[in-house]
């Protein structure tokens, strides 16, 4: 992994600034929190990214439209009624893979769950029910 810091470095840091006590008492659940962070994320950067962009989604109407930040569920995932309640009549959201098609995002339960596993950091816009559906 690019970027990768050594889990022992971090806690050598820690315990500077720490209790040792409580480093001692605490190292092993903090070792396997940083492991599984650092399993999950593909890089260092990625996971810094992953904090400073929060708990919020960026959703935009449309291609070429300005994005608003919508915020996420606690468990990640984005409620139908949040994303409505900023793009009334919208039934689901889009995003642009990789290779430059459309993905859409799956909704169970009315919460809107991450593509594999992550937001990430792209933009994801709304899908409108197209026709009559009276």
């Amino acid at each position: 992994m690019v970027g990768m810091v050594p889990i022992p470095y971090l806690i050598s840091e820690i315990s500077t600034y720490s209790n040792s006590d409580v480093l001692n008492c605490c190292s092993y659940w903090f070792y396997k929190y940083l492991n599984f962070l650092f399993n999950y994320f593909d890089s260092f950067e990625t996971l810094i990214n992953q904090l400073k962009m929060g708990c919020y989604l960026k959703v935009a109407e449309d291609e070429g439209e300005e994005p608003i930040e919508l915020p996420l569920e606690e468990d990640g995932t984005l409620l139908l009624s949040t994303l409505t309640a900023q793009f009334p009549g919208t039934s689901g959201l889009k995003f642009r893979t990789e290779s430059n098609t459309f993905r859409g995002v799956r909704l169970a339960d009315v919460k809107f769950h991450p593509p594999e596993d992550s937001w990430g950091d792209a933009v994801y816009y709304c899908v409108f029910l197209k026709g009559n559906w009276c």
